[in-house]
């Protein structure tokens, strides 16, 4: 989980917060506002749990890597998160190279979506949000994943999982 500023023309710049599954490439979530509070956060976490994990909205034993913004690492967020079965870990100050994933993903978001138009609005922004998030997740297949979209991919990895489960 990250968060990196998106300029919207009239509305200026506004925190596009994003969750990624470091397994799928999935964009599992976003949350997109002004500012970057902790009750925000705390929705997104609820949002991305209930989304994955729909029969439960538990994620447990998984792994939720944070920056360390002041919003992320509050007691709210951080108990939230726990409550739903995530181990929150934190990277080290001043070392982006350890949430690699999500700083990949905003490259590539930058690459492949936000570079691509210039907003003049917040409502033109998150229509072109949700666009992308479609597409990304179910309509661009990633070489990394054998040239499958991330939601393809995560299915694969899901049955197999269960198949050794059983």
């Amino acid at each position: 989980m990250d968060g990196k500023y998106v300029w919207c023309g009239r509305d200026r710049w506004l925190v596009l917060q994003n969750v990624v599954d470091c397994c799928t490439s999935e964009w599992l979530g976003y949350w997109f506002d002004k500012r970057y509070r902790k009750h925000e956060v705390v929705q997104l976490v609820e949002k991305v749990a209930l989304a994955r994990w729909p029969q439960t909205g538990r994620a447990p034993g998984t792994r939720m890597r944070m920056d360390n913004l002041r919003a992320y690492a509050s007691d709210h967020v951080v108990d939230t998160a726990e409550r739903l079965g995530f181990q929150v870990e934190f990277i080290k100050n001043h070392t982006p190279e350890d949430n690699g994933m999500v700083e990949s993903f905003h490259s590539s978001l930058d690459r492949d979506y936000l570079n691509q138009v210039e907003f003049e609005s917040r409502a033109e922004a998150e229509a072109y949000l949700a666009w992308a998030f479609h597409d990304h997740n179910e309509v661009k297949p990633k070489e990394r994943l054998g040239w499958r979209t991330p939601r393809e991919f995560h299915k694969l990895v899901t049955e197999n999982a269960n198949k050794n489960e059983s």
